[in-house]
C-alpha cells in the first residue's frame, strides 16, 4: 500500500518552522493552551492521611465500642436446625436432606428466633454441621455473646428424639 500512493515532499523549511514553534513553547503547553499535570488524587497526602484515620477508626470503634461487653451465662431451649433451610421455610425432614457445605445448624428458640454456635469449638462441632442432628430438641448452656447472638457451648442436654 505504502508503493502505491504518490510520494509528496514537505515544503522546504516546514521542519525548521515545526521545531521554532515548539522551541518558543513554555513547557507543559500545547498549541498554546496550558495542559496542567495532574497529580492522581490518592497520592495526595491529606486524602492518604484521611484514609489512614478513617481505616483506624473502623477498626477501632468496633474493638472500643464492645469492650466491656462480656460473653453472658445462657441457657436456651429449643430445635437444632438448617439455619438456612430453616429461613426458606424448609421442614425438617428436608433440611437433614440438606447437603450444602456453607450451611450450618443453629438453635432455633420458641418464638422463633435463631441463636448461633461458635464455629471454634471442636467438642460440639456435629452440632455445627452435622444434618443429622437437625430436628433434635436440646437445652444448651454456654456463654452468650449478646452481639452476634454466638454461644459457646459448655453443655448440651437433649430432651427427647427428633420432631
Amino acid at each position: 500500500m505504502k508503493e502505491a500512493l504518490p510520494r509528496e515532499t514537505a515544503p522546504a523549511g516546514l521542519e525548521f518552522l515545526i521545531r521554532r514553534t515548539l522551541a518558543d513553547q513554555p513547557p507543559g503547553t500545547v498549541g498554546g493552551n496550558a495542559v496542567g499535570m495532574r497529580k492522581a488524587w490518592w497520592k495526595d497526602p491529606l486524602v492518604a492521611a484521611l484514609a489512614a484515620v478513617f481505616l483506624l477508626a473502623a477498626l477501632l470503634v468496633p474493638v472500643l465500642v464492645n469492650r466491656d461487653k462480656v460473653p453472658e451465662p445462657a441457657v436456651f431451649t429449643g430445635v437444632i436446625v438448617d439455619l438456612e433451610c430453616d429461613r426458606a421455610g424448609l421442614s425438617v425432614e428436608m433440611q437433614r436432606e440438606c447437603g450444602a457445605r456453607s450451611h450450618m445448624n443453629a438453635l432455633k428458640l420458641e418464638d422463633g428466633a435463631y441463636v448461633h454456635f461458635n464455629l471454634h469449638q471442636a467438642a460440639y462441632r456435629d452440632f455445627i454441621f452435622e444434618p443429622d442432628v437437625r430436628g433434635r430438641r436440646v437445652t444448651v448452656h454456654g456463654s452468650l455473646h449478646p452481639e452476634t447472638r454466638t454461644l459457646e457451648v459448655v453443655g448440651l442436654e437433649q430432651l427427647s428424639g427428633r420432631l
